[in-house]
């Protein structure tokens, strides 16, 4: 595993621009991505787990900076949306668009 390293402005906008000219090619994506969310001087820094696969999946999680449990999962596709929350043992689910 690669040792994570910090992305450039320009780095990013020419990963960005090699990753548009694959579009076509990419079936999947996995990545790992880590993010400080700043309120109020409250700091907390948050691991994110992105999932995709073509045609339509996607699926996100947030993980604490250390420990090994899921603190949220955003999943979705063309058919629902599923938002679940382990910590508060709580689930939300999009209504059924078929149904509306």
């Amino acid at each position: 595993m690669l040792a994570p390293q910090r992305v450039t402005g320009g780095e990013k906008d020419e990963l960005l621009r090699a990753m548009k000219g694959q579009d076509a090619a990419l079936e999947s994506f996995k990545g790992l991505a880590r993010g400080v969310l700043d309120e109020g001087g409250d700091r907390a820094i948050v691991r994110y787990v992105l999932l995709f696969k073509r045609p339509d999946s996607l699926r996100i999680e947030a993980l604490p900076a250390t420990g090994a449990y899921t603190l949220s999962i955003l999943a979705a596709n063309t058919a629902e949306v599923v938002m679940v929350d382990p910590v508060n043992r709580r689930g939300y689910r999009s209504a059924d668009p078929t149904h509306a």
